[in-house]
């Protein structure tokens, strides 16, 4: 017989016994639903870990703070010099207020802004705000949110004013004229209020020395406010990097960073993938079981149509082709039916996660997800019918005529 001839005829043949193939399509879904369900999630958490997040520069960023002795101005320069560093500082900060003064006065209706500094060179501020600048003594870079409020623009002269010396009741402010050199877009930090401004680090020590009453020396000596740091990497891919050799280095300064929480997601992805990976192989073997009864059971029942198409002159090869192609059909039938309603659900899980905002966590079908559903439907089927499909070839034909 010619290939179409044989086409034909298991297509028939699949077609009159469709009802009993139900089994077959039902087990061949459900590992077919359960290893794309496995892949996308599993994919979906890694991505979650990776291409999702890079462009979030607030990712760099990593606070460290130290519960046992100060950080030394010595460990901070080690820090800078870790590859994957694109900048570190001392955790910093001092109350103070921007005030707009007209003849000595301040401005009808302005009651000024209070604010927290924070000290930093030309690297920090690279870093911060990706502006190349070198802040004079009294030049001060500002959040954004304060822009054109009360005149605030870059170029504008304020005065900033803070605590000069304090008693148990008592404070006395003092105030410096200082220009400001620009506006940046501050990160989100545990530790930063929502109103920092950045200085050069003499101002900040003038204030800082005016508010403690000692000299920059005396501070700097007595390593104040030098407990907690913010490193910032120079990609967001370096984080976890920089973290880790963090980690090694510095046991007693304890880390915290937005990243933090999917370090361990490419590992709960492979997790997935190797669990799923035993649910899937269990339930191939499951199916190879069932497909492998209902196929023998089927052909057992047809043992007569199969012992007259040998007597009319049909080979042993020519009806191990016409099972072959009968058992293609079924599984291209169970492919086109598993993936469906994998299809489906994928569309209602989706709903229902966009509705709980976890985007990140959404499924997808790929082209290797359709390939491998493929291969793994085929394999299945081939297995559970290889050895009944050479036994019924091979049957006596007088046996098969005389079976019923």
């Amino acid at each position: 017989m010619k290939i179409r001839d044989n086409i034909e005829y298991g297509g028939s043949s699949f077609l009159s016994q469709i009802r009993h193939n139900k089994s077959i399509f039902i087990v061949l879904s459900i590992v077919i639903i359960v290893f794309n369900m496995t892949y996308s999630l599993a994919m979906s958490v890694k991505a979650s870990s990776e291409s999702e997040i890079t462009d979030n520069q607030n990712l760099c960023y990593i606070e460290g703070t130290s519960y046992s002795d100060a950080i030394t101005t010595d460990t901070l320069n080690e820090i800078r010099a870790i590859e994957g560093v694109k900048s570190a500082f001392f955790h910093r900060l001092i109350s103070c207020a921007i005030e707009i003064k007209a003849d000595d006065d301040v401005k009808e209706g302005f009651m000024g802004y209070q604010v927290s500094a924070v000290p930093v060179d030309k690297r920090d501020i690279e870093a911060i705000t990706g502006l190349q600048l070198v802040l004079g003594e009294n030049d001060i870079i500002v959040n954004e949110s304060y822009h054109d409020e009360g005149g605030l623009q870059t170029g504008t002269e304020v005065f900033l004013s803070y605590n000069y010396s304090y008693n148990e009741y008592t404070g006395t402010r003092k105030e410096v004229k200082v220009r400001i050199a620009g506006f940046y877009k501050q990160p989100v930090l545990n530790a930063w209020p929502d109103d920092v401004i950045l200085v050069d680090s003499s101002l900040f020590d003038t204030m800082q020395s005016a508010l403690y009453m000692l000299s920059a020396s005396d501070i700097k000596e007595a390593q104040m406010d030098q407990t907690a740091i913010v490193i910032i990497a120079d990609d967001v891919s370096n984080t976890n990097k920089v973290a880790g050799i963090m980690k090694e280095r510095y046991e007693t300064i304890r880390l915290n960073y937005a990243l933090k929480a999917a370090e361990g997601l490419p590992v709960f992805a492979q997790a997935i993938f190797v669990v799923g990976g035993i649910i899937v192989i269990s339930l191939i073997i499951m199916s190879v079981v069932v497909i492998s009864s209902t196929m023998g059971n089927m052909l057992k029942n047809r043992l007569h149509e199969i012992g007259i198409i040998r007597a009319i002159g049909f080979k042993v090869a020519d009806v191990r082709q016409l099972l072959i192609i009968e058992v293609t059909i079924i599984a291209l039938s169970a492919v086109c039916i598993s993936m469906g309603s994998f299809y489906l659900l994928m569309v209602l899980l989706n709903v229902i996660l966009a509705k709980q905002d976890l985007f990140l966590l959404a499924l997808e079908i790929s082209g290797s997800q359709i390939l491998w559903s493929t291969g793994i439907t085929f394999f299945t089927m081939y297995i559970a019918t290889f050895k009944i499909i050479g036994k019924t070839s091979k049957l006596n034909i007088v046996e098969v005529l005389r079976y019923e």
